[in-house]
């Protein structure tokens, strides 16, 4: 790699980071950021909690009959004993539920903000960064795609500077008087650095 295409580096061959501007944030506007996203999990979260309360209840109903024998009475007097249980059973899952969607929102706002960043990059601006809030998740999938769009500016910046030293060779040799073997070593210079344009992309 020439001197035009070194990206800069920190440390021990490391990628210099382009550090991200800080903005202030303001609350989301919607609690239902990725509507499907959150309601799936939230549902999950709420089924799996009542599978496991009866699951439990028919273990407890199953081993309490065979005690008492299975005597009707008894029986009787057991379902009414669950009434409060299953009140309570429907409080804790109802704020099960709010706090799984309160929890999704920190993860359903970053994948939607991820979604519009890579089409903005795949328009082609790669002055895309990632912004996320403080209590939001996934910031090491942030940290990597902003690692990932500095180099690529850095590699498109090299291209940039090989084309503009090609037009220079290219100025040059329209208005020099070098002799013909000036003008070929000129001319070689020039189809080096254009051949290695892009070259750091794998197509």
């Amino acid at each position: 790699m020439d001197k035009l295409t070194k990206p800069p580096l920190l440390g021990k061959g490391r990628l210099f980071k382009m550090p991200v501007p800080r903005i202030p944030f303001l609350p989301r506007k919607r609690f239902f950021v990725k509507r499907g996203l959150q309601v799936r999990l939230a549902v999950g979260v709420a089924v799996s909690a009542m599978l496991s309360f009866l699951l439990v209840l028919a273990d407890y109903y199953f081993s309490f009959g065979r005690n008492a024998g299975w005597d009707l009475d008894m029986l009787t007097v057991f379902l009414q004993a669950q009434k409060l249980p299953v009140i309570q059973l429907i409080f804790f899952v109802v704020v099960l539920v709010f706090v799984t969607l309160k929890l999704s929102h920190r993860v359903a706002g970053p994948l939607v903000n991820l979604e519009k960043s890579f089409g903005r990059v795949g328009e082609g601006d790669l002055t895309t960064r990632v912004q996320l809030r403080p209590r939001d998740e996934l910031k090491d999938i942030r940290d990597a795609f902003n690692a990932m769009m500095g180099q690529l500016n850095s590699h498109v910046a090299a291209d940039r500077a090989r084309v503009g030293e090609i037009l220079k060779i290219l100025d040059e040799l329209i208005s020099s008087s070098l002799p013909d073997a000036g003008r070929v070593a000129e001319f070689n210079r020039a189809t080096a650095l254009l051949r290695r344009i892009t070259a750091d992309f794998k197509l």
